[in-house]
């Protein structure tokens, strides 16, 4: 198709017919039969796909406004498994706390557990959140 092939279609072309009646615009200017519900039908799915790219794209941008962060997240455990002691899952919660940006909850959780008797491993966790949090 030309430019000025393009230029008469445009030129020659009633658009407000497509508004007032899209199945006549088709079937008048394009050969092709639709029915206006159809077409209703086909627009209305454009426009979900156009929300659903605008959502992932600011997904997107927000994820990657949190990737970019001063202070490295505190690491679980070496193996990054939920563990069945009641004491290293309320630290992992006090990770957690601390990646959510509650840091006032991180310490009164981390305080009561300083308080309790725990493992030298334990403590040392503890002590390390700690310190990340006074970063």
């Amino acid at each position: 198709m030309s430019i000025e092939t393009l230029r008469d279609f445009l030129s020659n072309t009633n658009f407000w017919l497509l508004l007032q009646n899209p199945s006549l615009f088709f079937e008048k200017y394009l050969d092709i039969e639709i029915s206006n519900i159809e077409f209703s039908v086909i627009i209305g799915l454009f426009c979900l796909f156009l929300i659903e790219l605008k959502i992932k794209n600011d997904n997107k941008k927000y994820l990657g406004k949190e990737i970019i962060r001063d202070e490295p997240a505190p690491k679980l455990d070496e193996k990054n498994e939920i563990s069945s002691d009641p004491i290293t899952q309320k630290i992992d919660l006090a990770i957690a706390y601390l990646n959510m940006g509650s840091t006032r909850k991180a310490k009164s959780l981390l305080g009561k557990l300083k308080q309790l008797k725990i493992s030298k491993k334990q403590l040392q966790q503890i002590d390390g959140v700690l310190a990340d949090i006074k970063k």
